[in-house]
């Protein structure tokens, strides 16, 4: 058996409220979760683990598929086991704990999602090697008493808007996502910004910034992925209105979706908070941080960002 005390989480985020699904928010959005947490019909009962896709309940995993180990391929509707369309997968705990996994097929390649059994009748989640599930071994992630696992599928890829990426927003080649831009015209004005409105939530009362605000603003590039459109560095955007961050920071998309993260994450030289506006028209936010070896890794990403809440 694995040991219990090892934890490893890409992003997590903390809930203000319980998993039950009152009707208080992280200032708009469905729910203070990823993937839609207000379309969640009912918790899951005791002993089980709510399945949803795209917000909407699929499932439950029982005591019995956690005793068999059993992968979340083998547990989800035909449309989303494919774990290659999955966007985010972000697992939740009884005890308020959410951790969200950006397209785990690239960010941890040859691992499986799993759930088994956990303490006291509960169910765990991991990420294992093949072998190390087969053996029922020892996961490279894991998450304990779940109560349920969100899964967010890949937008399709919309005919002749990006070159060969992934994703309808950019990919390895053209469009405006996070693939290297190679074959992508940028366009000399630069983003439409009409439509982007971003509130900042503190304390004090909101402010709301429109696109001509974030365009007065100094831009970053991305340090990997698609490194020739600009964005900002959420640093930077506080900085500009002279706000100083609190010990926490909840990002928030419009579907609810949420990354929290801590002002030591604003630092440039470990952690990059960066935004900027893709193709469609959406402020897109990639929290990128740099792994024991100096490489840069993504640890968070939302699309349709609509708030930077400040927690005291």
């Amino acid at each position: 058996m694995y040991a219990r005390g090892m934890r490893r989480c890409l992003v997590v985020v903390t809930l203000a409220l319980s998993l039950l699904g009152c009707g208080k928010k992280h200032g708009g959005g469905k729910g203070t979760g990823g993937g839609g947490g207000g379309d969640r019909e009912a918790p899951a009962l005791p002993g089980q683990v709510q399945l949803l896709v795209d917000g909407k309940p699929v499932a439950n995993a029982d005591r019995a598929a956690a005793a068999a180990w059993t992968p979340l391929t083998s547990l989800l509707p035909a449309n989303a086991r494919d774990p290659k369309t999955w966007a985010i997968v972000e697992v939740h705990t009884h005890a308020g704990r959410i951790t969200t996994m950006p397209e785990p097929a690239s960010t941890q390649p040859g691992l499986v999602a799993a759930v088994f059994p956990g303490r006291d009748g509960g169910i765990d989640f991991g990420m294992f090697t093949a072998d190390e599930l087969a053996k029922h071994g020892t996961p490279k992630l894991v998450e304990m008493d779940v109560s349920d696992l969100r899964v967010k599928l890949a937008q399709p890829v919309a005919s002749g808007t990006d070159g060969s990426g992934s994703a309808s927003d950019g990919g390895s080649g053209g469009g405006n996502g996070e693939g290297n831009g190679s074959n992508r015209a940028a366009s000399p004005d630069g983003p439409d910004l009409t439509n982007i409105k971003l509130t900042i939530k503190q304390k004090s009362g909101d402010l709301e910034l429109t696109g001509a605000d974030l365009g007065a603003i100094a831009k970053v590039n991305a340090p990997i992925g698609d490194t020739s459109t600009p964005g900002w560095d959420v640093a930077s955007i506080l900085a500009a209105k002279k706000i100083t961050p609190t010990a926490k920071l909840i990002i928030t998309d419009d579907s609810g979706a949420s990354v929290t993260m801590t002002s030591k994450q604003l630092d440039p030289k470990t952690d990059l908070a960066f935004m900027k506006v893709n193709k469609q028209g959406q402020l897109r936010f990639r929290l990128f941080e740099k792994n024991s070896g100096g490489a840069w890794d993504v640890a968070g990403d939302l699309r349709g960002v609509t708030i930077i809440e400040l927690v005291p």
